[in-house]
């Protein structure tokens, strides 16, 4: 109850701070006298991956970062390309992470933005299907993208890089819906989506816990069937296919 308390109270001071009522955003950071910088950043995609944010503002967040100024088509931009210091080709103000945006779909996920989130994995796995080696580079360059052009390289990106290799599993875990709550024994996956480019995904040997098993998903119908094969320990997998249906049993 104690941290909960300090939790709320965090968040209230946040919003305080950091929201902008009037455009509806939240500010990228307070200057030296404590006034807000008010620029559009992708920072405020971290705060619904954080859940600092309500139902409301976790809405309005989610439309600014897929809109023009902000989603490239190939993923989501750190600076919108209506800012002032705004530039395509700049290290942290116009460019493109994979880890920033893996990040963000987490946050889309978490707050029921299913559209978004499978819009922006169809960006990214456009920039993995364009990559001669199928990597993920540690940042692109923010150029709106233009048919089926690929992204424009940054040229000193590291690839491979590890968080970039990385955002790939979190971003596979945010189109699965995939959970695993302490106090439960079993592996949720919410609304699972695989989107348009993908029709079945398998992962073999998962280790959970004490428990190992493989997973299959595919598209049929124009939903996203889960098939479990536990190999070892006693895990369930729990298809959730909407907030308001109940937990179907998908142990195969």
């Amino acid at each position: 109850n104690r941290l909960r308390k300090q939790a709320l109270l965090l968040k209230a001071r946040f919003d305080a701070r950091f929201w902008d009522p009037t455009q509806q955003y939240i500010y990228l950071a307070l200057d030296g006298s404590g006034e807000p910088c008010k620029v559009m950043s992708s920072n405020m995609g971290h705060c619904l991956w954080g859940g600092i944010v309500s139902e409301v503002q976790a809405h309005a967040i989610s439309r600014h970062l897929t809109s023009e100024a902000m989603f490239s088509g190939h993923g989501i931009r750190t600076l919108a390309d209506t800012e002032v210091a705004y530039n395509p080709l700049s290290y942290h103000n116009g460019s493109i992470w994979p880890h920033d945006n893996s990040i963000i779909a987490e946050g889309f996920r978490l707050y029921g933005q299913e559209k978004m989130l499978e819009r922006l994995a169809l960006g990214l796995f456009g920039v993995l299907e364009s990559s001669d080696d199928f990597r993920l580079p540690e940042l692109f360059c923010g150029f709106r993208k233009r048919g089926f052009e690929p992204p424009i390289p940054y040229q000193v990106a590291c690839k491979p890089q590890a968080w970039a290799a990385g955002s790939i599993f979190l971003l596979l875990k945010s189109l699965f819906g995939m959970s695993l709550p302490l106090e439960q024994a079993h592996l949720t996956l919410r609304s699972p989506i695989l989107t348009s480019k993908i029709s079945t995904v398998e992962i073999q040997g998962l280790r959970i816990r004490d428990s190992q098993l493989d997973l299959r998903l595919f598209r049929s119908g124009g939903a996203t069937v889960v098939r479990s094969n536990l190999k070892k320990g006693n895990l369930r997998v729990l298809t959730v296919r909407s907030r308001s249906s109940s937990m179907l049993d998908s142990k195969a």
